[in-house]
């Protein structure tokens, strides 16, 4: 098989020169996550189909050491337009990433951006996931609107530390001049500092990236997730540790999910009622 060419390159109008985007996950991700807010779509488009091709180069359905990576941070200038709070601090950041091969077709993935609780979707620490709609969801996923706002509230619980958080997320359509394909990116941030119940420990900052590029009948899926957090006897390798297995596990229960359930990976009570103080 011929490997796509890294650099991908998307014309911006006639007479200009094309767009380039960088090599390598850790400088497209940067890429990415820059342009999300951008008013054309020839910078995501360019990075999508670089992302593509580095992604099309690993062993998507092979053991996770082979599609995990420590990525580089994510520095003031490369935020896009999403806030740099009082816990950002880019030295403490925990940068991970995790690719996958679902085993649904792109237009599946619909089922999950619509989809208002998200436990046994993320996570099993992922105890409460509840999403709203800040513009219209049926438009964004009947591929008529290009954007789409959600607020997320989250629970999580883990011997490590409880904690409550807000995170926004935005997502975006874009459909790739090059073959017309639709493809999918989102981020999302935890707008502040979140203390985990009686205050012992914080979850410092999180920014986040996905994406979804069509593959044949099933979906290329990138995760990537800058974080930090305050919790006793928690140290960086412990914590990376930690989130490149919350992300895979993710990935798992979010194809059960589009299988409606199949397999049953998780076990969790997707009605259990929370009540936030």
């Amino acid at each position: 098989m011929v490997r796509p060419s890294i650099l991908a390159l998307v014309l911006v109008g006639c007479g200009k020169p094309p767009v380039e985007a960088p090599e390598g996950l850790n400088d497209l991700a940067r890429f990415l996550t820059t342009n999300f807010e951008a008013e054309g779509t020839e910078e995501l488009e360019a990075g999508m189909l670089g992302l593509e091709a580095e992604l099309l180069a690993l062993d998507l359905e092979g053991d996770v050491d082979g599609r995990a990576f420590t990525m580089a941070t994510l520095r003031p200038e490369d935020l896009g337009g999403m806030p740099q709070h009082d816990g950002y601090d880019v030295d403490a950041q925990i940068p991970v990433a995790v690719a996958i091969r679902s085993q649904h077709d792109f237009q599946a993935q619909m089922r999950i951006v619509e989809e208002t609780n998200h436990v046994c979707i993320e996570s099993a620490t992922t105890k409460f996931y509840g999403r709203t709609f800040d513009t219209d969801v049926a438009c964004f996923t009947g591929g008529t609107c290009d954007t789409l706002e959600t607020s997320n509230e989250v629970r999580k619980e883990s011997l490590l530390g409880d904690v409550w958080y807000d995170l926004p997320k935005q997502y975006r359509r874009i459909t790739l001049a090059e073959d017309g394909r639709d493809v999918m990116i989102a981020r999302g941030y935890t707008p502040g500092v979140f203390s985990t119940d009686g205050g012992g420990g914080s979850f410092d900052q999180t920014y986040t990236l996905e994406a979804w590029i069509p593959d044949g009948d099933k979906t290329l899926r990138f995760y990537s997730m800058w974080s930090s957090v305050t919790l006793t006897a928690v140290g960086d390798d412990a914590w990376a540790a930690l989130v490149r297995s919350g992300i895979d596990e993710g990935y798992g229960y979010a194809d059960d999910f589009l299988a409606d359930f199949a397999e049953e990976l998780c076990r969790e009570d997707r009605d259990r009622a929370y009540d936030r103080e």
